[in-house]
């Protein structure tokens, strides 16, 4: 976050205290504070700086240090915090980037980590960390162990507007009365369900999100377990003796293996579920007829191996320390996944 202190502020004496403290909080390890390039001359000469000795004296240097930090790595530059001695303790957004705060509650805000709202913390933080290991994105697990960013467990894909908008407005929600001006210090990141590639059930979820959260993102892919690279994926079968599988898995072309149902598999209806047979699968006409399409070229014979789908277990491979990647590996994910989860991660960190 950039930190913008209004002039008024900068004259009154009262709030002098208090910008120690946020001063104190932008220099601590793990930090992704940083004081406006624009206004740091403007800070230093003020009366709250201006000739300043005993404890207040480093005080200049570590503003300016705050920018030489982060210019190491990717600025947190996507949200601006004003801190101004007329706006509400709570916090006020003022535009699609900027929270007007009193003194007051800008220590409490600038203390508060970012929300990342996900269906299941367990699972999808899981995957967002281990990502990060994988693409050598360091800087987004060094903030996540300095309580930078949290997982907020929606609990459903249907309950994520509703958590979103409990961190604005409580759990007894009073229209244009937030209890805390949260929109900017929480983000969603959620999985597609994409079963084709012009299928998009979240549309709705995702957009109904938008309305509380700074940035929000569905993934491509069918969950996140299409994102297991070949490496990992066999690592985790040979757990249960069926390695084997994931190549015949990874024999499918990159679409395909976009959106299978990897948990599931693709089973009948009858009252003892079972695989069901390539050819039952393309006659099938409750599967959308793109979903069917984009599987018609599969080999009869793999269909029978993968059908079946995986259950639950390819999950574990982002939480399993056993199965931790190698940092800046990289080369398992696609071009175009490779892409994605990068573009996920750097928002991520420009909205610490």
């Amino acid at each position: 976050m950039i930190i913008e202190i209004a002039d008024r502020v900068l004259k009154d004496y009262r709030w002098y205290p208090l910008l120690d403290v946020i001063v104190d909080l932008a220099g601590r390890d793990g930090s992704r504070l940083a004081f406006s390039p624009s206004q740091i001359q403007n800070y230093i000469s003020s009366p709250w700086l201006a000739g300043a000795v005993g404890s207040r004296g480093p005080i200049a240097e570590i503003i300016r240090g705050s920018l030489r930090a982060i210019s190491r790595a990717q600025i947190s530059d996507a949200v601006i915090i004003r801190v101004d001695s007329i706006a509400p303790e709570r916090g006020r957004t003022l535009d699609s980037n900027t929270i007007a705060i009193h003194p007051f509650g800008a220590i409490n805000l600038i203390s508060t980590p970012l929300h990342i709202i996900v269906e299941d913390e367990t699972s999808d933080g899981a995957f967002i960390l281990w990502m990060a290991r994988y693409i050598g994105r360091d800087e987004i697990i060094r903030a996540y162990t300095s309580g930078r960013f949290i997982f907020r467990h929606a609990g459903g894909k249907g309950q994520f507007p509703k958590a979103a908008s409990a961190l604005s407005y409580g759990v007894w929600p009073r229209e244009g009365r937030p209890i805390a001006a949260m929109k900017l210090r929480c983000g969603a990141v959620m999985d597609g369900d994409r079963r084709h590639p012009n299928h998009n059930p979240n549309g709705d979820l995702i957009e109904a999100v938008s309305q509380h959260v700074s940035f929000k993102y569905m993934l491509e892919c069918r969950t996140i377990e299409n994102y297991v690279p070949q490496k990992y994926f066999r690592r985790r079968l040979d757990q249960d003796g069926i390695g084997h599988l994931a190549d015949e898995f990874f024999k499918l072309s990159e679409d395909q293996r976009r959106y299978f149902c990897l948990k599931g598999g693709y089973k009948n209806r009858d009252n003892i579920p079972r695989a069901q047979t390539l050819a039952e699968f393309s006659s099938d006409t409750n599967r959308p007829s793109e979903e069917r399409a984009l599987f018609a070229a599969v080999d009869a014979i793999l269909w029978t191996k993968i059908g079946m789908g995986f259950g639950e277990r390819l999950g574990s491979v982002f939480s399993s320390p056993v199965l931790r990647c190698d940092p800046g590996e990289r080369s398992g994910l696609t071009p175009a996944q490779l892409i994605e989860v990068d573009a996920v991660l750097t928002d991520l960190v420009r909205h610490l």
